[in-house]
């Protein structure tokens, strides 16, 4: 999420680090506004808001835990992409009613990381200077 993880993966021998999470807020992210708004709530959380589940694609995937995956929790579901297809009417209707409750919003556990940058161009340069220093 910052130059300090990335500094830190490389030196334990990562020859990558994938941390789209921090690019979910930026203006260029394809977020809608109702997701944008519960990762910047994050910012302020002292717990982990983030769950795995496999209730939304049938693949485990990690997000902002909602009352959908909660109550999907010990449901058997099939193997992906069945679970997508079935629950794509479900996101987007929840997405136009401002319903997070029921939508997926897929980040990594640095979601309560403030990069405070307002475009991908500067949250880039945060990160390449803070790993010069």
């Amino acid at each position: 999420m910052d130059a300090r993880g990335v500094i830190a993966a490389l030196s334990l021998g990562a020859s990558a680090v994938q941390m789209g999470t921090a690019f979910l807020g930026v203006k260029e992210s394809g977020a809608n506004a109702v997701y944008k708004t519960q990762l910047a709530k994050a910012k302020y959380v002292t717990h982990d808001v983030t769950a795995m589940t496999t209730a939304y694609s049938g693949s485990p995937a990690r997000g902002i835990e909602t009352r959908f995956m909660r109550e999907m929790a010990n449901e058997s579901t099939p193997d992906y992409p069945i679970p997508h297809y079935l629950t794509q009417a479900i996101r987007r209707e929840a997405a136009k009613q401002n319903r997070p409750d029921l939508m997926s919003m897929w980040c990594g556990q640095g979601i309560g990381v403030d990069t405070g940058c307002e475009t991908a161009a500067e949250l880039l340069e945060k990160i390449r200077a803070g790993m010069r220093t």
